[in-house]
């Protein structure tokens, strides 16, 4: 294949790609759209957030912050190839545009779960942590949502979520407690102006 073939296949790909995003929003605008299991996503997306403003640790919130986010990225990431791959799928959609992504659970719950198990019980050893938490989402939280159609595992065990939900605790735990984060310093030559 040469490279402009391989461009013209690119093309193409994205082509199906925008096809498929525009079906997704139309399911989501004509079907899903103010239904109970679309405010229940709302739901997701605003409280936790709300309850981690609320009951955080005011003193860690930046340690906590970057755990969140860490793990915001590390589900990104896991959840754009397992999707490109075909592994599972989120049926039902709370916002038109975010075709890869469920939201609630992505930018919400996930995030917000991590900071509290991060806070909670601190001198419990992480790794004790990691092991609920891998429980709680791969056995508890994601069969429930497979039951009202947020979630679609195809050919995906959730054993194996239980070692990424595992494994994003961890690395997000790992990244908060670190404690050689220098303050950036202004440089001397900047501050006189040269």
């Amino acid at each position: 294949m040469t490279i402009e073939e391989g461009l013209r296949q690119a093309e193409q790909g994205y082509l199906k790609i925008v096809e498929a995003n525009s079906l997704m929003a139309d399911a989501t605008k004509n079907a899903f759209l103010f239904t109970w299991r679309w405010w229940l996503g709302i739901a997701l997306i605003i409280l936790p957030w709300t309850l981690w403003f609320m009951f955080r640790k005011k003193e860690s919130t930046n340690r906590l912050l970057l755990a969140g986010f860490t793990s915001m990225l590390l589900s990104y990431a896991i959840e754009s190839i397992a999707m490109s791959l075909g592994k599972w799928s989120y049926p039902f959609k709370v916002v038109p545009f975010s075709p890869m992504l469920f939201l609630p659970f992505d930018l919400s719950m996930l995030p917000v779960a991590v900071m509290f198990f991060i806070q909670l019980k601190p001198n419990i050893n992480p790794f004790i942590k990691a092991i609920v938490f891998g429980v709680l989402g791969a056995f508890v939280l994601e069969p429930i949502f497979e039951k009202i159609c947020f979630y679609n595992a195809k050919d995906w065990l959730h054993t194996y979520d239980f070692f990424l939900h595992s494994s994003i605790f961890l690395t997000s735990y790992w990244l908060s407690s670190m404690n050689n984060f220098e303050k950036i310093k202004s440089d001397d030559n900047t501050e006189r102006g040269v």
